[in-house]
């Protein structure tokens, strides 16, 4: 019996992998700007968690003066294709190179990614989605940060970089629906 991931899978892979190359083109570009050169593919971990860092701080003064919209995901992607042209061809020398020892973790990944893409899919399982997720992310969205919101509706005062990013992958065929990707993701 082969496992195969169906469409909606494909799709919720293909989401992980696109936020993954952008947060680690910020990452890279943060490491060819301030860092040593990316010697090995270990690095890759540590580029990662930068890349996420320098994301969603962008994220959170983008949105002291904009909403996170179509503008604010070109803003990503330009920056994340300027850091992986900076980064030039090291990461892929270094993920070439460890690539014989990294395949067993590559394989234990897929079938992780496999059942992993299926229970993401189920939909939102909280009762308190609806009370502040999905408002908060469609706010996100259509407004910069109004200072003394939280004295009208106090869940869209938080801020909360979570649901910046959700806002920022709220496009394409998870367009309103983007409970299987930010629900899954490790941020």
């Amino acid at each position: 019996m082969v496992l195969l991931f169906v469409p909606d899978q494909q799709l919720v892979v293909a989401a992980w992998i696109a936020i993954t190359v952008v947060i680690l083109g910020f990452g890279l570009l943060e490491r060819r700007i301030f860092g040593p050169a990316l010697e090995s593919a270990g690095q890759l971990w540590q580029v990662f968690w930068v890349g996420v860092a320098l994301l969603l701080c962008t994220l959170q003064l983008w949105h002291a003066f904009a909403p996170i919209d179509d503008r604010t995901r070109m803003a990503a992607a330009a920056v994340a294709a300027a850091g992986w042209l900076a980064a030039g061809l090291a990461p892929w020398r270094a993920i070439f190179r460890s690539l014989p020892r990294s395949l067993p973790g590559i394989a234990a990944s897929l079938a992780c990614a496999l059942w992993l893409s299926n229970q993401c899919l189920g939909g939102p399982r909280f009762g308190d989605t609806g009370l502040y997720l999905i408002p908060s992310v469609h706010w996100a969205e259509s407004y910069a940060v109004v200072p003394g919101i939280a004295n009208l509706f106090v869940p869209l005062g938080y801020n909360i970089s979570y649901f910046l990013f959700g806002a920022l992958i709220d496009t394409g065929p998870f367009s309103h629906r983007i409970y299987p990707i930010i629900n899954s993701s490790i941020l």
